[in-house]
């Protein structure tokens, strides 16, 4: 057996210390001692009959106070009741949420949660939990009076503890239209914030609909009180006779806690827009409307005369509570020459952008430059600090080391991690990281997932997921190959690891939360999935979570 030992000031601060912490997570074999197992395949589901055990299991999200939530099967049961969503925060409290071939919440007498329908159902990582606890998920459901595709889908939303309802159904009245109705599946991933507020795209039919020239929209608002964002074919706000194109697929959940949301279009080719100028990217914000925050063909500021040229970019994870949206632009014409400074990340209000980044720049930390990011591996914090990974060319750049991952507030961004570089604690070196999405928190903590290389064939090539805090820097969570113990002397090798990279429209991710819970999906040499929640350290929080002595990292052999 060997051990991995953490040293320095992250031992130093854990040493002697005793202070409890209700809810703390618990140590397991083979993960920091700040990990906790929830649940995984094959283990008894608590609350339920003997044999009533975990199937194929979810990738999970996080609230505030580590209450994680994730959906998957279940075994020893009928197949109407064989899909779920559960709650918890260790394993010993995990709850069976909403259970298909149940009466759906909020819905009709006798209709019933349906498993069908794969993407539309339980079983697609529908089930999302924002900051304060209000979890939403998506599914259909049979029975009551329901049509197959017409009204037999929802949004659902509520507490653990608290019930659930229909946020929205498929089929109700589409709110800023003449009579037409919401027909569409809902995405999976349609969160709600911490005040209620959630975002959906749909298509429309009936009423006012006419042809594909208005038949679908953006929506948003509270339960009972949705009201139209955008529809196609309607007036883009700051574009002189620009219409909206197809507006069904805007990222719903690109929203933050304040109810605003960011999204982009293609716009119709009428009133003078044409490919040259047609992509946009605007910002809702209630009781002020949308406002326009780029557009194809305008000045690119920051720049010496260069314009946007194409699409604009944005994963999940660029927008804040601060109203700070981030995205990525390739420029054109003014001082671009050729490919060598022709992408940016620019960071937007209301009131305009800022340039971020933009390839063809020192790259600080490295005596290199920047070569290629890209927006979907892009995050921003609520203090508007950035975490981004690149490329990098020149200097003493070899293809070993010509990538990495830097985080911090725009012009003073701070290399956090190299390909080639340690890994610390283990016999091993960062693979490329020119393509990995990093999730930061209000701690200014980011977590990643990353291969790595090593001449010890037991680390080569193997996942592992990585935490940086800003005072105890970069630690390993867990890596493919390590042991797991998911119960008391049941032990499981980790071949692979999941998370979800996307924002819970509370300005965090649902991944990491703004108090340093992080959770994940693991997957086993044996194709079991684990629900996994770790207390990502913090100096801060160090002596409350009682944590006595040096950390272990432990693989057995």
């Amino acid at each position: 057996m060997r051990h991995f030992h953490f040293s320095g000031a992250y031992v130093a601060l854990l040493a002697g210390t005793a202070i409890g912490l209700a809810g703390s997570p618990a140590a397991h074999a083979g993960l920091l001692n700040l990990s906790n197992v929830l649940a995984y395949k094959g283990g008894q589901i608590p609350g339920q009959a003997p044999g009533v055990i975990w199937g194929a299991l979810n990738t999970p999200s996080v609230a505030k106070n580590g209450r994680v939530v994730f959906s998957g099967s279940i075994s020893g049961v009928a197949a109407a009741n064989s899909l779920g969503i559960f709650s918890g925060t260790t394993s010993a409290d995990v709850t069976l949420l909403v259970q298909s071939g149940t009466q759906a919440p909020g819905g009709p007498a006798g209709a019933t949660m349906d498993l069908n329908g794969s993407s539309s159902g339980f079983n697609a990582e529908t089930a999302r939990i924002n900051a304060a606890g209000v979890i939403s998920f998506v599914s259909l459901f049979t029975g009551g009076g329901s049509t197959a595709n017409v009204n037999n889908q929802a949004i659902f939303t509520g507490t653990a503890g608290g019930g659930f309802g229909m946020f929205v159904r498929r089929g109700d009245a589409a709110p800023g239209t003449a009579g037409a109705v919401l027909n569409t599946s809902f995405l999976t991933s349609n969160p709600i914030n911490a005040s209620g507020t959630g975002f959906f795209a749909a298509a429309l039919t009936g009423g006012d609909v006419s042809g594909t020239t208005n038949n679908n929209g953006i929506f948003g608002g509270i339960a009972g009180n949705l009201s139209l964002i955008a529809r196609r074919g309607g007036a883009a706000a700051g574009v002189a006779g620009g219409t909206f194109g197809t507006l069904g697929n805007p990222v719903p959940n690109m929203a933050n806690a304040n109810g605003q949301l960011v999204f982009g279009n293609t716009l119709n080719s009428t009133g003078g827009v044409t490919s040259a100028n047609d992509s946009v990217l605007y910002m809702y914000t209630p009781g002020s409307g949308l406002s326009l925050l780029a557009r194809e063909g305008n000045p690119a500021p920051g720049t010496s005369g260069a314009t946007y040229t194409g699409s604009f970019t944005m994963n999940t994870a660029n927008f804040n509570n601060a109203g700070q949206a981030a995205y990525g632009a390739t420029l054109a014409g003014g001082d671009v020459v050729g490919t060598t400074n022709n992408a940016a990340f620019y960071i937007a209000t209301t009131g305009g952008s800022t340039l971020a980044w933009r390839n063809g720049t020192a790259a600080s930390g490295t005596d290199a430059t920047f070569l290629s990011a890209s927006a979907f591996n892009l995050g921003i914090d609520n203090a508007g600090r950035i975490v981004l990974s690149a490329a990098l060319t020149g200097g003493t750049t070899t293809t070993a080391n010509d990538s990495g991952i830097w985080y911090g507030a725009p012009g003073l961004l701070e290399l956090i991690a190299r390909e080639g570089s340690a890994v610390p604690t283990l016999n091993a070196t960062f693979s490329s990281l020119s393509a990995v999405p990093a999730r930061i928190n209000a701690l200014g903590q980011l977590v990643f997932i990353s291969s790595m290389l090593s001449g010890d064939a037991a680390l080569n090539n193997k996942q592992g997921v990585f935490a940086y805090d800003p005072i105890l820097g970069l630690m390993p969570l867990a890596y493919a190959g390590m042991q797991l113990e998911v119960s008391t002397g049941v032990f499981k090798t980790v071949a692979g690891i999941q998370t979800l990279n996307a924002s819970n429209s509370d300005g965090s991710s649902f991944a990491l939360s703004d108090t340093g819970w992080l959770t994940l999906k693991l997957t086993t040499a044996d194709s079991t999935d684990i629900i996994v929640s770790y207390a990502v350290p913090a100096p801060g929080s160090l002596a409350l979570l009682g944590l006595g002595g040096a950390l272990l990292v432990r693989r057995r052999r």
